[in-house]
């Protein structure tokens, strides 16, 4: 659903200005006139976030603490905002607090003002209707704090790896453009015969400190950029998951990790009571990995033409005869949401299990290929010390 920065006036001549998600203008303009909002101009802009990850987690967290404190939701809002003084947060938590006063719901404030995402919507809304905001936030806060753990972990496991190749290449070009330059110099005052290893290794300096090495460097971070920028396009990005999953051990990866974000929010949202149609449209949504959101789509059609959830599933990425097995054991006893979510926690361990391996196995691999280069570079720096006063005896 396209996305609107609009700004606008009441009928008091009071300016509003918020973000509204809308089919088109004219919708636009017709939910803000039912708020007697007169609409001055709207322009598309792009599905963000005024707030950011964090931001949100903790906007939340705190809402539902002064929630279940017993405090009103308009004096919360103020509280929260008093404690963000000076910040553009306090501003649109006030504009929030406005709003409530007026009499508007917290889902639609949110979403008149900023572009949450479709999950706190759903979750606030449900609130709203069974009157207990309070522990629904409360409940939203605690999956997406396990939704960033998750997503932290799987981060974390690139982090030492790439500290210590970005350490290597810091000496390694080092000991290019300084040392070896030295070596060479006095491997041919020298002029004795070199062997073949130190050739290598004198050419390679070289190179580096050649204009070709800048050109070099310049089109590949060219090509890195442009190849980036495409992978974020959604063609690109089909094209690199289509990549990637042709490599076995990485598509296993990545399927269980889409399988247990799936399974997260479903059982988030069916125990909260929500229909299991528009929980799977509101995890289509959510997912960031387009491949994910087309297979939650096949999904969902497949549930609203009257298939069952375990049907559905064995139809896309996500089957598993684990997971089907979780399932039909959830809709033959009435137990769905529980089942899902036992199957989305042994689908979150194996995902660990994995990364851990990953951790164990790339880092011994890493260090000792970084040996092996370290070890050739000495012997080709160290065999010309040995052969030079063999060839002054001759």
């Amino acid at each position: 659903m396209p996305v609107y920065s609009w700004k606008g006036t009441d009928l008091k001549g009071k300016i509003h200005t918020g973000v509204f998600s809308a089919e088109s203008y004219k919708e636009l303009e017709g939910i803000l006139e039912r708020r007697s909002i007169g609409l001055i101009s709207a322009r598309s802009v792009l599905r963000t976030t005024v707030f950011s990850s964090s931001l949100q987690q903790t906007f939340f967290s705190q809402l539902s603490s002064l929630l279940l404190a017993h405090i009103p939701l308009y004096d919360a809002l103020i509280i929260i905002a008093s404690c963000n003084k000076g910040s553009s947060f306090e501003k649109l938590v006030r504009q929030l607090a406005c709003l409530i006063a007026e009499g508007m719901p917290l889902s639609e404030a949110l979403l008149l003002h900023m572009c949450v995402d479709q999950l706190a919507v759903v979750v606030i809304r449900t609130g709203e209707k069974t009157g207990d905001i309070a522990h629904a936030l409360e409940h939203m806060v605690k999956h997406k704090a396990l939704m960033e753990l998750f997503k932290k972990k799987l981060y974390a496991a690139l982090f030492v790896p790439g500290i210590t190749l970005c350490f290597f290449m810091m000496s390694f070009m080092g000991i290019f453009l300084i040392v070896i330059p030295r070596f060479e110099f006095y491997c041919t005052s020298l002029a004795a015969p070199l062997p073949y290893s130190t050739h290598l290794v004198i050419g390679l300096s070289r190179y580096i400190r050649s204009w070709n090495f800048l050109y070099g460097c310049g089109g590949l971070v060219s090509f890195l950029l442009l190849s980036f920028l495409y992978s974020h396009s959604i063609q690109g990005y089909k094209v690199h998951i289509a990549f990637l999953l042709k490599i076995a051990p990485i598509r296993s990866f990545l399927i269980k990790v889409y399988t247990t974000q799936l399974l997260r929010g479903l059982a988030f949202l069916l125990g909260r009571g929500i229909p299991l149609v528009q929980a799977l449209e509101v995890c289509g949504a959510v997912q960031s990995s387009v491949l994910a959101r087309e297979e939650i789509a096949v999904l969902k059609n497949l549930v609203e033409q009257g298939k069952t959830l375990s049907y559905a599933v064995s139809s896309t990425i996500f089957s598993s005869e684990e997971l089907n097995s979780f399932i039909l054991l959830g809709e033959s006893t009435g137990k769905l949401s529980a089942m899902i979510d036992n199957a989305a926690t042994v689908f979150q361990h194996k995902v660990y299990s994995i990364i851990d391996w990953y951790i164990v196995l790339i880092n011994p691999i890493l260090l000792v290929s970084i040996g092996l280069l370290i070890a050739g570079l000495m012997c080709a720096v160290y065999m010309p010390l040995i052969t030079f006063p063999l060839c002054l005896e001759l």
